[in-house]
């Protein structure tokens, strides 16, 4: 299982501040970051749950572009929220199989 530590973490339309988020055959986890954890890899930027059958190569590319784009981090994180809620690309619990986006800065 591979955790990321993250500025920010996206999943359906949520955005969790300082958490680990972690897949282990298809089980997500979410949890605040409270302390270090093994394993864990610090990512400067975001991580996004996206529904694996939904995203593209170009969404994957808007999405990288749209967060660098912007100065702030709070900018890039409202505007791939945008992004993310018109194109529903968000990983539904019961039907998509989750996948990681990994954008750093």
């Amino acid at each position: 299982m591979t955790r990321y530590l993250a500025h920010a973490v996206i999943h359906a339309g949520t955005v969790y501040r300082q958490s680990i988020v972690g897949l282990d055959d298809g089980v997500l986890s979410i949890s605040r970051f409270d302390r270090e954890v093994h394993s864990t890899v610090f990512v400067s930027g975001i991580v996004i749950v996206v529904a694996e059958n939904k995203i593209t190569l170009s969404d994957r590319q808007q999405l990288e572009y749209i967060f660098r784009k912007e100065i702030l981090l709070e900018g890039g994180i409202k505007r791939v929220m945008r992004y993310l809620e018109r194109r529903d690309i968000f990983a539904s619990e019961e039907t998509d199989v989750p996948s990681l986006l990994v954008i750093e800065r």
